[in-house]
């Protein structure tokens, strides 16, 4: 059967769940009223009430009066989560012009380099961050500032035109999430 939140419509249950083909944890309740929270037209979570004691202790109202709450909170959860992207850019965007600003104040290859490597690894909480330049060697490249745990074993793998990711994203010249 469909869940609570695939349907995405309230789930009123006034009679025991062992009558009912519902899967359930826990105790079992003897009446049950679930609804989705909703972002957008997704349901990505739910919120329920049950009473192990009563049955036909749920009405429509109370669906009603649960399902204003599930959209108060499905409202609140989007709203924290326009902010936290708001906040996010914002910051990047910050460290983006800071970034700029510190690497046209540098003439120094090698400082650049390990700025642009722990700048890429700090913005994006990554365990390992690593910069690649093309070697004299055609079709080769290796990592000439490595950052992270594995930091020298990255710097001494030389990377060949066709092996792997990397050698397949200078070939292209774009940005690749794996």
């Amino acid at each position: 059967p469909p869940t609570l939140l695939d349907s995405g419509v309230p789930l009123l249950i006034n009679r025991s769940l062992d009558d009912e083909d519902v899967s359930y944890l826990g105790t079992p309740s003897r009446s049950y009223l679930g609804v989705p929270i909703g972002v957008g037209a997704r349901a990505i979570g739910a919120i329920s009430v049950q009473s192990t004691q009563q049955e036909g202790r749920f009405g429509e109202a109370d669906a009603h009066l649960l399902s204003t709450i599930a959209a108060n909170v499905g409202i609140a959860i989007r709203n924290a989560q326009l902010y936290e992207e708001t906040r996010r850019r914002g910051d990047e965007m910050a460290a983006l012009a800071e970034v700029g600003r510190e690497l046209s104040a540098t003439v120094d290859l090698a400082a650049v380099l390990d700025y642009v490597a722990e700048r890429a690894r700090g913005l994006l909480d990554a365990e390992t961050s690593a910069v690649y330049l093309a070697e004299p060697e055609p079709g080769t490249y290796r990592a000439v500032v490595a950052l992270g745990d594995n930091a020298e074993e990255i710097k001494a793998d030389l990377i060949r035109e066709g092996e792997g990711i990397i050698s397949d994203l200078a070939a292209r010249g774009e940005a690749e999430v794996v």
